[in-house]
C-alpha cells in the first residue's frame, strides 16, 4: 500500500491538492494521511505572555487547548467528508494533528508513517513578484530526501496526465530508486515523457552520453522522447516556454544541485522573469547511500 501525506491548513489550495492526489492515484491502493500542524507562533503570543504570571500562563494553556481542539475538529470533519465522498476499498484516510510548525510536523510524519509521497498545495503565481511556492513547500522540497514531493498550484484542476516534462542536463547518473515516483505515474497514466535537455549548443560528453543511455534503460516500455532546447537566456523561462509549447501536464525534476530548482525556490519568490507554472511540480529526491 502506498502512503501519501497530505498536509492541510484547510485552505482552498490545500483542499485542491488533496483532490488532485485522490484522482491521480485513484487506481492505486493508498493510505492518505491528512496532517494539520498547529502552533502559537503569532506575534501577540511571543515572549511576554508566559512572563507575566500565572494568569497569563493559564491563558496560554487555554489557547493551546483551543488550537488543539480546533485542529482535531476540522481534521475529523474533513476526513469524514473524504470517507463519505471517496469511499473505496483501495483507500483509507487517517487524521493527524500535531503541535508543531508545518515543516516540523511533515518531517516527523514522513518518518513515523513511512511516507512514499508528500502532496502539497501552493499559492500559485500571483502578482508582480510571481510567488510560486510557499515557504513551507520550499522548506519541504529543499530538506526532504526520503520521498518525492508534489507541489500543486491552487489554480490547477487534474484532468489526467498526457505529457510529463522532465528537464535534465545528463551530468549525473540516475538511479531507478530516484526515478520511481515518475516511473510509477508513467505506468499509471501512460503519458508521453518529454525529456528536455537544456544546452548551449555544446555536444554531450562521454559521461553525459552514458547517463542518457542509463535513462533509456530505466524508461524501457514507457512512452518517451528526447528534446533539445538552446539555452539563450534565463533557464526558467526556457523551461516554461517548453511547457507551454508542448502543453505539459506536469514538470518532474530530480533534486540535486539543480540550477532550475535553485532559481525556482530562491527566497520562495520568482522574479518577474522567473518561472510561472499552472501545472504540478514533482520533485524527486536525490538518493544517497544513507537515504
Amino acid at each position: 500500500m502506498k502512503h501519501i501525506l497530505l498536509p492541510t491548513d484547510f485552505s482552498d489550495n490545500a483542499l485542491n491538492a488533496i483532490h488532485c492526489a485522490l484522482n491521480m492515484y485513484k487506481e492505486t491502493r493508498c493510505s492518505f494521511h491528512i496532517l494539520n500542524a498547529y502552533n502559537l507562533s503569532s506575534p501577540n503570543l511571543k515572549g511576554g505572555i508566559v512572563k507575566t504570571g500565572h494568569r497569563s500562563t493559564s491563558k496560554l494553556g487555554a489557547l493551546y487547548d483551543l488550537a488543539e481542539e480546533n485542529s482535531e475538529s476540522a481534521l475529523q470533519e474533513l476526513v469524514d467528508d473524504l470517507r463519505k465522498n471517496h469511499a473505496d476499498l483501495n483507500r483509507t484516510f487517517n487524521a493527524i494533528s500535531k503541535p508543531d510548525t508545518p515543516f516540523g510536523a511533515i518531517k516527523e510524519v514522513i518518518t513515523e508513517k513511512d511516507i512514499d509521497l508528500v502532496v502539497m498545495g501552493t499559492k500559485g503565481a500571483t502578482g508582480a513578484k510571481k510567488v510560486f511556492l510557499g515557504s513551507n513547500t520550499v522548506k519541504v522540497i529543499m530538506a526532504i530526501n526520503k520521498c518525492p514531493v508534489l507541489a500543486v498550484p491552487g489554480s490547477y484542476t487534474f484532468q489526467g496526465l498526457k505529457k510529463i516534462m522532465f528537464p535534465t542536463d545528463f551530468t549525473r547518473p540516475f538511479s531507478k530508486r530516484e526515478l520511481y515516483g515518475l516511473i510509477e505515474l508513467a505506468k499509471l497514466w501512460k503519458p508521453n515523457i518529454r525529456i528536455f535537455h537544456l544546452t548551449k549548443d555544446i555536444p554531450l560528453t562521454d559521461e553525459q552520453i552514458n547517463n542518457k543511455k542509463i535513462l533509456k534503460d530505466f524508461f524501457t516500455g514507457l512512452d518517451y522522447n528526447f528534446y533539445n532546447g538552446i539555452l539563450d537566456g534565463v533557464i526558467t523561462e526556457s523551461i516554461q516556454k517548453f511547457v507551454e509549447e508542448k502543453q505539459a501536464d506536469m514538470v518532474a525534476l530530480l533534486h540535486y544541485k539543480h540550477p532550475f530548482l535553485e532559481r525556482l525556490t530562491e527566497n520562495s519568490v520568482i522574479k518577474k522573469v522567473g518561472f510561472e507554472t499552472k501545472v504540478p511540480l514533482l520533485v524527486l529526491p536525490e538518493m544517497t547511500k544513507d537515504s
